[in-house]
């Protein structure tokens, strides 16, 4: 019985599989900030408390060491429950994103996600008392 075919239909299995996992597996969140506004590509109003008179806020990140293009999910979440959740490009080795959203009074969290789900970073905040 010849392997050969075995061998070559397992190497090209494997090569796909290496193609799809996320090119972000091996970068970092150097930042990843609560803000009142981003100016300029950079976060305006950092801060982990903010009044009950907040109406909507930013959760800036910045990356480095990504590979190719890929994407990372902010999913913010309320009191411990998920709220939110917004996919954002990743375009070069280094780069700053950020995605915003309505508040209300309440413990909140942003989980940054890279593209296998991996959190690869965060920050805690609250809005009011």
């Amino acid at each position: 019985m010849n392997s050969r075919p075995f061998l070559t239909l397992a190497a090209v299995a494997g090569l796909a599989l290496m193609l799809a996992l996320p090119l972000f597996a091996s970068a970092k969140a150097d930042r990843v900030v609560i803000c009142s506004s981003v100016e300029n590509r950079e976060p305006v109003g950092a801060a982990a408390s903010f009044p009950a008179t907040a109406k909507e806020l930013f959760c800036f990140s910045e990356f480095s060491g990504a590979e190719g293009t890929s994407e990372i999910t902010h999913v913010w979440s309320k009191d411990g429950k998920e709220v939110f959740r917004q996919t954002l490009s990743v375009k070069a080795a280094h780069w700053r994103t950020w995605s915003r959203k309505k508040v209300s009074p309440g413990t909140w969290k942003v989980a940054v996600l890279d593209g296998s789900g991996a959190e690869i970073g965060s920050a805690s905040f609250t809005v009011g008392g």
